[in-house]
């Protein structure tokens, strides 16, 4: 090889063996100054480097994607379990939440300011009415009624101490604890004060429900007997006045002209 003056058979045989050893994939093939021949065992190399960087680039995807799936584990899998003692969900939401998040989370553009921000409109219907359904069946009303009230729930939350609403002042919305405690206290014109406290499962402004149905006008929205205030951490699930009553106003129609039940109810609920 040496001695021969067939300059582009050299030059491929150099090729070949520079890119075996570079490679290191056919390093162990020794081969003539046959050209087909170093032809062969340079494709044979680079096949092997392809092969090679592929499957590398798949495995740092696995890699990173199973690293984002443990880190999505750990920082959500707490608060869902959470959300399941506390709200006391059947154990198939779980995975349902569970999968719902997940995917969401793979999405950059939401942001997880809480479990309950990702979730699809359908999974916080059937959430609310797991929790309030059965709370505002014991008003005599319309169950489709009730059922529409806890659709337009949305969640608030208090840090600390805060007025949710004062005593005297318009009682501008109805709402339901789900989280922390509530006191609710009343100050009479001696000074002196009776105080209890909501806790998880009891809800506030259950006398908005008969103003809403038996009055067409903002103007003589009820006052609130009580003050109430949040004691540190608190979630609640409110509907203000105004959406109650444009909730009711689309069944208006129905309390009305409605079967004897609905007419009776009405009356029922008018007088409470």
């Amino acid at each position: 090889m040496l001695g021969s003056t067939n300059f582009p058979q050299k030059f491929l045989q150099c090729f070949s063996w520079g890119l075996r050893n570079l490679s290191s994939f056919g390093s162990n093939l020794k081969t003539s100054t046959y050209a087909w021949e170093n032809l062969f065992v340079a494709l044979i190399s680079i096949s092997g480097l392809l092969v090679f960087i592929y499957l590398l680039g798949h495995l740092q995807t696995f890699m990173q994607t199973t690293s984002r799936s443990v880190w999505l584990h750990q920082k959500t899998m707490p608060q869902i379990q959470l959300m399941l003692s506390e709200y006391k969900l059947p154990y198939h939401m779980g995975s349902v939440i569970w999968r719902t998040v997940q995917d969401r989370l793979e999405d950059d553009k939401y942001y997880m300011e809480n479990i309950y921000s990702l979730l699809p409109d359908k999974l916080k219907s059937d959430i609310k009415l797991h929790l309030f359904l059965p709370l505002l069946k014991k008003e005599p009303m319309d169950e489709e009624l009730l059922k529409e009230i806890c659709e337009h729930l949305e969640p608030m939350n208090f840090n600390g101490i805060n007025y949710i609403i004062r005593q005297g002042e318009p009682l501008d919305m109805m709402f339901f604890v789900t989280q922390g405690i509530v006191l609710t206290y009343t100050i009479n014109n001696g000074g002196s004060s009776s105080t209890s406290r909501l806790e998880k499962g009891d809800y506030y402004g259950e006398m908005l429900l008969s103003w809403a149905v038996a009055s067409t006008s903002f103007s003589n929205v009820p006052i609130s007997p009580q003050t109430v205030k949040s004691q540190k951490k608190v979630e609640v699930f409110a509907i203000t006045a105004t959406e109650l009553q444009l909730v009711v106003a689309k069944f208006y129609n129905k309390i009305l002209l409605g079967s004897p039940d609905t007419t009776q109810m009405k009356i029922t609920v008018a007088n409470s």
